[in-house]
């Protein structure tokens, strides 16, 4: 039987770390003990934050992908000012994908896309030391998600190989290193395959103006202290976001 009365609990442990500070994990009678569980823990919080706005989802090379449902209230606009999580956060560079058609059998999953972004997605995991946990309680946590902040749209996107993308990271004006990650279209087409049908399973279908990202192209990176933050690639434009205190 679904024990949604824990998933709740749990739900109300993580929501309440974001405001506190990080926790070092969810008490045994609160963590989850398979991905469905993980989920329902997502969705319970869903439930308090309001409705979904996107979805971020990674691909695994041994296992289905890993996914989070993503409230509308953390998805942003470039040049937002954001709170710096409690628990202080990180920093992923990657593309978003918003979808525009409704998915549906025989089309190509690239063609459900209307619009794709640079964007920075903000880490901040509700709890102290994420790495040290069991995965499924990082996954209940919304994989650690705390804002994504797009940037402009890019027009000519299905000319691009979104495979070779070379993108930049400056935080207060200096240019931060960091090894990049690439993911072909084929990979997007995929994940997005497979979100369609786990999104309709859980009863929060991709439907238009949800935004996808998928996956770190640079990062995650910690950064403390840091004002303004600043991503680019040639052709996408810049994201930005600046951080209050």
């Amino acid at each position: 039987m679904i024990d949604l009365e824990r998933f709740d609990r749990a739900a109300d442990v993580l929501l309440k770390a974001r405001e506190t500070g990080g926790i070092d994990r969810l008490d045994d009678e609160l963590a989850p003990s398979t991905i469905a569980e993980a989920y329902a823990v997502q969705d319970a919080t869903l439930r308090r934050l309001g409705q979904a706005g996107g979805w971020k989802i990674a691909a695994r090379p041994d296992c289905e992908p890993r996914c989070a449902v993503l409230p509308a209230i953390s998805i942003h606009r470039s040049g937002a000012t954001l709170r710096v999580p409690a628990s202080g956060f990180e920093l992923e560079v990657e593309t978003a994908f918003v979808v525009d058609k409704l998915p549906r059998p025989g089309i190509d999953p690239v063609d459900w896309i209307g619009s794709v972004h640079l964007a920075i997605e903000v880490l901040g995991s509700r709890f102290v030391d994420r790495r040290s946990l069991p995965p499924l309680q990082p996954i209940a946590d919304l994989q650690s998600n705390a804002a994504v902040v797009l940037g402009p749209t890019v027009t000519d996107w299905h000319d691009r190989d979104l495979s070779t993308l070379d993108m930049k990271l400056k935080v207060d004006g200096k240019q931060v290193e960091s090894g990049q990650r690439h993911h072909s279209r084929q990979d997007v087409a995929s994940m997005l395959t497979w979100l369609a049908a786990h999104a309709a399973e859980r009863g929060i279908p991709l439907e238009a103006g949800t935004v996808v990202i998928t996956g770190a192209r640079v990062g995650p990176l910690p950064l403390d202290g840091g004002q303004e933050v600043i991503a680019s690639c040639a052709g996408w434009g810049d994201v930005a976001i600046k951080f209050s205190y």
